[in-house]
């Protein structure tokens, strides 16, 4: 199988692979392809796995955004009051089509 040309496809039946590798990559969020990237660059030959049709996972219906959300050392030392209606406002203003807040779950 050369897993470089075919489309996605969902696998169903076990397959066998001839693949050599030093690392492997499960998902493309943005850890998977951060550790992709970093293991590669140290020169080890990384197949990426990702069970969805394109890479982003959950990172990418986050909008690319991640929050470092009230409480932090940084927060602490600055004197910044942050909350959770700030950082939903935060979220909010930043993703496209947001969906809407209900409540704490």
């Amino acid at each position: 199988m050369d897993v470089g040309t075919e489309l996605p496809q969902l696998i169903t039946d076990p397959i066998e692979w001839d693949v050599t590798a030093q690392v492997i990559v499960v998902g493309c969020g943005i850890a998977g392809a951060c550790a992709a990237i970093s293991a590669a660059e140290a020169g080890a030959r990384v197949p990426l796995l990702e069970r969805t049709g394109a890479a982003g996972c959950a990172s990418a219906l986050a909008a690319g955004h991640f929050y470092l959300g009230r409480g932090t050392a940084v927060h602490q030392a600055t004197g910044y009051a942050d909350s959770v209606e700030a950082m939903i406002a935060y979220l909010e203003a930043v993703t496209p089509e947001p969906d809407a807040w209900t409540g704490h779950p």
